[in-house]
C-alpha cells in the first residue's frame, strides 16, 4: 500500500470504516488519490458515495472523513467545519491559478490539454457544475484575472467573519420566522401572512450541523402570479410543507416541470399573449433544528391572548359566535399550527429568466427559456451574469450566443434569499453566508405541525383553569372555520366530540347482529365520510366506543362457525384497519383480528409487522419508480421522500403501539433503536429529518434479517432476546470505538430504561 493510501486508511479507520470496501470505492467514484485531496471535497463527491452506504452510522462516519458537517455537529463545530473546507478550497483554487498564469506566459492556449486539465481543476474547487462552461468570447487571461478576483474578494470575506448565537440566530433569521406560527387554511393568502410570534425560544434550543447538503431545483411558469406565489410560498412555508401542499394537502396553484397545466390553459385562445419564465435556484443549508413537542411553549403575547379566550368561554353571557369569532382572531393573528420541523437556515440563489410571445411560438417559447436559463446560469459562474438590460443592443452574454431569439428574451435577473448583497457572484455570495451567520434566512421550515390545542394540552396544562375545553374550543372552532381536519401530519390525535357520531353510537344498542351487513355497512360509510376530511374522530370517538365495540364481537360470535362469514370478515377488515392497530382502549381486538384474517394466536403477533413490511415496501417502490427516470426530477424526489417519511412514521407509530399493547417491549426496542438511527425522535414519534432512499432500504432489510433472527431467538428464551436486542442497538451505533464510545454509553443506558421492570434479572446483572 503507497503512502497515499495508508493516509487515507487512517482517516477511514478513525471513523471505524472498513478500508477494504471504502478505499476502491473512493478511488474509483471521485478519483480520489491523496488525504491532502479530502480537504477539497465537497458534498457533491459524497452524494457519488451514498448509495454504497450499508448501515446508517456509516452516513455520519463517511462525512467526517469528507469534513462535511452533519446534525450530530454543534453550531460551533459546523461552522469551523463550513469555515475550513472554504478556506481550503480557496487556498487551493490560488494553487490552481498560479498554474494557468505560468501556462498562459507560456503561450498556451484554451486547447491545451494541460490549461483544459487546471480548468477542469478548477472549476471542481470553485464548485462550478461541469455541465457550465466559460462564454466563448472569454479569453484565458480574461478568465484568470475574474478567478483572481473571486479569490481575494473570498478570502476578504474571512476578515469580516461574524457569528452569532444559537438564539440569536433563530429569532433574525427571516425575522424570527421559525417562531411564527402558520394558519393552516385552503386560503393562500393565510398561509403566507405574516403572524406574531406564536411560541417563545424554545427550551434547550440548540443548532446542529444540516441533514442534507446543497441541492439545485427547477421549476417553470406561465404567469407573473404563479412565479411570485411560489417564491412568496417557499420564502414563508419552506420546501418541504410546499411539497405537502402540492402533494395534495392544497393546492397552491404552483407547476413543475413534468405537469404544468397552465400551458394548456394558455393556449386555448388563439393570438393571446403568454408568459414562460423558468427558475433555478440553489439552497444552500448551513445549519438545522428540530423542536421536540416538550419544549414548545407559548409567547407571552399568545399566551395573554389565549387566557381572555378562556374568560370568554367561562362566562355564561358570552355566546358561541363571539367565542368563535375571538378564535378566529387568534388564528389571524398568531397562526393555528407550529412547525416542529426540521428547520433548515442558509441560504437560496435564484436565477430567473423570462420570455415573452405568442402561443403559437409555445413550444418555441419553452426551448428558449431552458437555453438561455442554462446560459444565464453558466454567464453568472464566469463573471458575466448580473441582472441584464436585455434591451440593450449591448449585452453580449451567451443567452445570445446560443442562437436564442433575443425577441423572446423579456428579462434574466438573479435574487438571492439570505445572505451578503452580492450582486452577481454565486461563489462570493456563498463565501459571505458561509462566514456570516447574521445573513442566514430560513430556508426550510419542515413538514411537522403541532396544532395550539396540542402545545395547551402538552405543555400548558397547569396555565388553564380548564385546558381541555380551552383545547376543544380552539380545535372545533379551527373546524369550522377552515373545514380542515385537526390532527397534524404526525403525533397524536386530539379526542373531539362529533354530534353525527354521538348519534350514530347511541342508537347501536338496539342494533340486531342478523342485520350484522346493513349494520357495518352503514358504519362504512361513515367511516368514509370520516376519512374524505381525514378525521380523527373515526379513531378516538368511534373505536374506542364501548357499545361499538361490544357489537362487533356480537358479530363475530354470530358468524365465527358460520361457511357464508366471507363478507362479514370483508366488511370487518374494511371498517377496522389501519386504526385498530393504533386504538389503545379496545381490550378485544386481538379476538376480532384473528378471526377475520384467519391467523392462530401464535400468527397474530406478527401480523403488524407484515403490514409495516409492506408499507416500507411501497414506499421504497415509490422513491425507486422516480429515481429511475432518466433526469429524475429533484424536486419529484424530494416529494416522493416526503411522501415516504409520512408513510413509514404512520405505520411505525402503530406498530409501536400494537407492540408496548402486546407487553413486547424487547420488539419494540428493536424497531425504535433501528429507527432511531435514520432520526426517529421519542419525544414527537416523528423523523427527525426526510428519510432517504437507503434509509428506507435498511429498514426494508431489518425486518428480513434483525428481526426475523429475534424471533427465532424469542422462541428458546427471553434472555437470549433480550441480549440480541441490547447487542444490535448498541452494533447499530457504529463500530469506531472511540469516538462513539459516549453514544454507545447513552444508548445503553437508554435501552435499559425502555425495558424497565420486564428486563431479564440475568440480564440486568
Amino acid at each position: 500500500m503507497n503512502r497515499n493510501n495508508e493516509d487515507i486508511s487512517k482517516k477511514l479507520r478513525d471513523t471505524g470504516l472498513d478500508t477494504g470496501y471504502w478505499i476502491p470505492l473512493i478511488t474509483q467514484k471521485i478519483g480520489l488519490q491523496s488525504s491532502q485531496a479530502l480537504k477539497y471535497l465537497d458534498y457533491e463527491d459524497y452524494t457519488e458515495l451514498e448509495a454504497k452506504i450499508k448501515y446508517a452510522w456509516e452516513k455520519r462516519a463517511l462525512l467526517k472523513v469528507f469534513n462535511l458537517p452533519d446534525s450530530s455537529n454543534d453550531l460551533t463545530e459546523t461552522q469551523q467545519i463550513h469555515s475550513k473546507s472554504l478556506k481550503a478550497r480557496n487556498e487551493h483554487a490560488a494553487e490552481i491559478l498560479k498554474e494557468l498564469k505560468e501556462l498562459n506566459d507560456e503561450g498556451k492556449s484554451q486547447d491545451d490539454e494541460s490549461v483544459q486539465q487546471m480548468e477542469k481543476e478548477l472549476k471542481k474547487v470553485m464548485q462550478i457544475p461541469n455541465e457550465y462552461h466559460p462564454p466563448p468570447e472569454k479569453k484565458l487571461v480574461d478568465l484568470i484575472d475574474y478567478f483572481q478576483g473571486q479569490i481575494d474578494l473570498i478570502e476578504e470575506s474571512f476578515l469580516q467573519k461574524e457569528n452569532q448565537s444559537d438564539e440569536d440566530i433563530l429569532k433574525l433569521a427571516s425575522g424570527g420566522l421559525a417562531l411564527e406560527g402558520i394558519y393552516i387554511t385552503n386560503n393562500r393568502n393565510d398561509l403566507l401572512q405574516k403572524h406574531e410570534k406564536l411560541i417563545c425560544v424554545p427550551h434547550g434550543f440548540k443548532l446542529f450541523g444540516p441533514e442534507q447538503g446543497p441541492f439545485l431545483w427547477q421549476r417553470e411558469f406561465t404567469s407573473t402570479d404563479k412565479k411570485n406565489d411560489f417564491q412568496e410560498s417557499v420564502g414563508k412555508l419552506g420546501l418541504s410543507l410546499c411539497c405537502c401542499i402540492q402533494g395534495g394537502f392544497l393546492d397552491l396553484g404552483v407547476e413543475n416541470q413534468t405537469n404544468c397545466s397552465g400551458y394548456k390553459k394558455a393556449s386555448e385562445t388563439l393570438n393571446e399573449p403568454i408568459y414562460v419564465s423558468g427558475t433555478k435556484f440553489n439552497c444552500i443549508p448551513l445549519a438545522s433544528c428540530y423542536f421536540t413537542k416538550d419544549q414548545i411553549r407559548l409567547s407571552k403575547a399568545a399566551f395573554k391572548c389565549l387566557k381572555e379566550i378562556e374568560n370568554k368561554i367561562e362566562d355564561p353571557n358570552t355566546d358561541k359566535e363571539t367565542i368563535r369569532n375571538e378564535c378566529a382572531h387568534f388564528y389571524k393573528r398568531f397562526g393555528s399550527h407550529v412547525n416542529l420541523g426540521p428547520i433548515h437556515f442558509g441560504g437560496i440563489f435564484w436565477w430567473k429568466v423570462s420570455s415573452k410571445g405568442f402561443k403559437e411560438k409555445l413550444q418555441e417559447a419553452k426551448e428558449t427559456i431552458s437555453k438561455a436559463l442554462d446560459g444565464f446560469v453558466a454567464d453568472t459562474y464566469y463573471g458575466c451574469g448580473a441582472n441584464l438590460d436585455v434591451t440593450s443592443p449591448n449585452s453580449l452574454v451567451s443567452i445570445y450566443k446560443s442562437n436564442i431569439s433575443q425577441k423572446f428574451i423579456k428579462e434574466a435577473f438573479v435574487m438571492k434569499t439570505g445572505g451578503p448583497p452580492i450582486k452577481d457572484s454565486l461563489q462570493q455570495w456563498k463565501a459571505g453566508l458561509v462566514n456570516n451567520s447574521r445573513t442566514w434566512s430560513i430556508i426550510d421550515r419542515g413538514f411537522q405541525l403541532m396544532p395550539i390545542w396540542d402545545i395547551i394540552l402538552s405543555n400548558h396544562r397547569g396555565d388553564f383553569k380548564d385546558c381541555l375545553t380551552t383545547a376543544a374550543c380552539l380545535a372545533d372552532s379551527y373546524k369550522l372555520l377552515t373545514n380542515l381536519p385537526t390532527e397534524t401530519f404526525y403525533g397524536e390525535c386530539l379526542l373531539y366530540e362529533n354530534d353525527k357520531s354521538k348519534n350514530l353510537l347511541q342508537g347501536m344498542k338496539s342494533w340486531k347482529v342478523d342485520t350484522a351487513t346493513e349494520h357495518l355497512m352503514a358504519l362504512l360509510d361513515h367511516k368514509h365520510t370520516f376519512n374524505q376530511n381525514n378525521s380523527s374522530s373515526w379513531l378516538d370517538l368511534c373505536l374506542s366506543d364501548g357499545d361499538f365495540q361490544d357489537f362487533l364481537i356480537k358479530v363475530v360470535e354470530k358468524y365465527k362457525s358460520s361457511p357464508k362469514n366471507s363478507m362479514i370478515k370483508f366488511l370487518l377488515r374494511e371498517l377496522l384497519e389501519p386504526h385498530i392497530y393504533s386504538n389503545e382502549n379496545f381490550p378485544q381486538k386481538s379476538f376480532i383480528l384473528m378471526w377475520i384474517h384467519d391467523l392462530k394466536a401464535n400468527e397474530y403477533e406478527h401480523f403488524s409487522v407484515s403490514a409495516f413490511a409492506d408499507k416500507v415496501r411501497k414506499s421504497k417502490d415509490n422513491v425507486l419508480r422516480v429515481l429511475r427516470h432518466h433526469h429524475p426530477n429533484a424536486e419529484e424526489t424530494h416529494q416522493a421522500r416526503v411522501r415516504a417519511t409520512i408513510e413509514i412514521n404512520r405505520a411505525l407509530c402503530s406498530l409501536l403501539k400494537f407492540k408496548r399493547n402486546i407487553k413486547e417491549f424487547d420488539a419494540a426496542l428493536l424497531l425504535h433503536c433501528t429507527a432511531n438511527n435514520s432520526g426517529f425522535c421519542l419525544q414527537n414519534y416523528a423523523f427527525q429529518r426526510i428519510l432517504g432512499l437507503k434509509d428506507i432500504e435498511h429498514m426494508e432489510e431489518f425486518i428480513k434479517t434483525d428481526y426475523d433472527e429475534y424471533t427465532k431467538l424469542r422462541k428458546l428464551s427471553k434472555q437470549r432476546s433480550q441480549a440480541y436486542v441490547l447487542l444490535n442497538g448498541l452494533a447499530s451505533v457504529g463500530s469506531s470505538e472511540q469516538s462513539l464510545l459516549k453514544d454507545k454509553i447513552k444508548r445503553l443506558h437508554f435501552m435499559k430504561k425502555y425495558l424497565d421492570n420486564s428486563l431479564s434479572a440475568t440480564i440486568n446483572n
